[in-house]
């Protein structure tokens, strides 16, 4: 069935949220289980209203659409034109999506093919399927026999049209269709999708019920969120929300061209000046690029990207930041696997020095390497596990090498999901904490300076299916705290530490980062403006 505009020009139901229809019934396994039953910590099992199947697949980084134009009119050549820039300046200039060609449409034309004709604008379904459909698409520049009045308005009209049309063609559907619609909004109609995005959206372009004619054209801030969620933000951007100490503010958004490519993310304090750099690693090249955090009370934002070193460590096989010098400043760290060489690149507070072995045979085949101060002599040690037996070697540093390595824990950690050093007990010391995703179980075994010691559970039941996990001291208490990210909700659950256990988790901020897929997102924590409490970083890969 067509998904189109009512007949007339009556502003349209308030646009609810964005609406991805995906083929099929689309599951998602990892919903939230909140430790309490309360209302105000209870997490939707969906929180987008997106049909999967039905979205554009990627190409490279970004989603490229075709277009094509059934007839190209010289006389419409003005109004294509109009379609064209409404949707660049919408849909397009938030997301990863790039619609593409735009000339006259092929027999065999693949992507959106749009047909010119005097009724109202309409599709023949959400998102691919209409790919190659002849006439899958039809707007109007006539306005004759459908909404005369917009003979008087003519440019607003179409181009308000193509952005709600487009809409569907990503894959979105009528907000007002959602189960969670307000009864005053009686305008179900078309397709419907199967996930949630965030709340029901008056503001939406895609809601009938929006005061404001398919929202004068304007995306919603929902709407913003729901194409990034299903497509990425074009890998330009981050969003950064700052720790209250008991919640993550309204997150911040920064959009930095040069970070697009980089393949690593890390927040570090590399100038020394106690804020936490941004830091991005280009992997082929081996290059790193630095945004300096800005001074100010409440700023969360960072400088220009620069670059801080042309890079020789080419495709390491882990790179971590970390004070391993001693003086204040985080360094560069690369990995080799294959030979356990531990190269370092010293931070200058404006550049990073040349890479320098400072280890060899150190973790050959280790499942992970960390790198973090478990002595307590304020210089970051190199540390490898090994899943399989769950084995902690330790190299300390004497501040201009790893000495030998020693073997500080066993059988901690085996098949465990993701592996931490950080300190969760306060005594200036960094311990081995590790997590199974299964259980949303958290083991540590504390540091002595030594070894690591017994091990205990902390919590049970804290991440349970989460996307990822943090440890960082969002509390400002000197102890780091367990962190669960659900990437389809952006929600980020907070279990603090209390020095010998993790604490009742809450939900510290939601909708932060939502995202459908793993690989357009990733979580960083540091103190990015040196109030005590780390907050946290949400890196747009695409």
């Amino acid at each position: 069935m067509g998904i189109s505009y009512p007949a007339t020009l009556s502003p349209l139901p308030r646009p609810r949220l964005l609406m991805l229809v995906l083929v099929g019934a689309l599951t998602f396994a990892c919903a939230e289980r909140p430790q309490q039953s309360t209302p105000d910590t209870i997490e939707q099992s969906q929180s987008l209203y997106v049909a999967a199947s039905r979205l554009w697949s990627r190409s490279g980084r970004n989603t490229e659409i075709p277009v094509c134009w059934e007839s190209l009119d010289p006389g419409t050549s003005t109004e294509r034109e109009w379609v064209r820039a409404a949707v660049e300046s919408t849909w397009q200039s938030v997301s990863a999506v790039r619609f593409t060609g735009w000339g006259g449409c092929a027999t065999d034309a693949s992507g959106i093919r749009i047909r010119v004709k005097d009724v109202g604008p309409y599709t023949l379904g959400l998102g691919t399927e209409i790919r190659g459909v002849k006439d899958g698409m039809v707007l109007n520049f006539a306005f004759t026999t459908w909404s005369p009045g917009c003979q008087r308005t003519k440019p607003y009209c179409i181009r308000v049209g193509a952005v709600h049309e487009f809409g569907h063609a990503l894959g979105f559907a009528h907000e007002q269709n959602r189960p969670d619609t307000p009864s005053f909004c009686t305008s179900e109609q078309g397709s419907d999708g199967d996930v949630l995005i965030g709340a029901w959206d008056l503001d939406s372009v895609m809601n009938y019920c929006n005061p404001l004619w398919t929202g004068d054209g304007k995306l919603s801030v929902t709407d913003i969120a729901g194409v990034r969620a299903a497509y990425g933000s074009g890998g330009q951007d981050w969003d950064v929300a700052l720790s209250t100490g008991t919640s993550l503010s309204a997150p911040q958004n920064q959009h930095e061209p040069t970070i697009e490519g980089a393949d690593y993310t890390f927040l570090a304090d590399a100038t020394g000046d106690g804020r936490a750099d941004l830091i991005a690693i280009f992997a082929a090249s081996g290059s790193i690029s630095v945004a300096p955090a800005l001074s100010g009370t409440g700023t969360a934002s960072f400088g220009p990207l620069l670059p801080w070193h042309a890079g020789t460590a080419t495709r390491a096989s882990r790179y971590l930041f970390a004070d391993v010098t001693g003086d204040g400043k985080a360094d560069a760290v690369a990995f080799h696997a294959a030979s356990g060489n531990w190269l370092i690149a010293a931070s200058t507070g404006t550049a990073f020095l040349p890479y320098s072995q400072w280890k060899s045979g150190h973790g050959i085949d280790s499942s992970t390497q960390l790198v973090a101060d478990v002595t307590g002599d304020g210089k970051a040690d190199a540390v490898s596990f090994f899943l399989t037996t769950g084995s902690f070697w330790v190299a300390p540093s004497t501040g201009t090498s790893f000495a030998s390595y020693s073997l500080w824990k066993t059988n901690h950690g085996v098949g465990s999901s993701t592996q931490f050093l950080a300190d969760v007990t306060g005594d200036g010391r960094a311990d081995a904490v590790v997590f199974y995703g299964t259980t949303g179980s958290w083991w540590v075994a504390p540091s002595s300076g030594t070894a690591f010691s017994a091990y205990s559970l902390w919590k049970s039941g804290h991440g349970t299916g989460s996307t990822a996990q943090l440890l960082a001291d969002v509390t400002g208490d000197g102890r780091a705290d367990a962190i669960a990210v659900f990437r389809n909700t952006g929600s980020f659950w907070v279990a603090p530490s209390s020095g010998s256990g993790f604490g009742t988790y809450s939900r510290w901020r939601a909708g932060l980062g939502t995202a459908l897929f793993s690989d357009l997102t990733t979580p960083v924590g540091g103190d990015i403006n040196a109030d005590g409490t780390q907050d946290i970083l949400l890196r747009w890969l695409r």
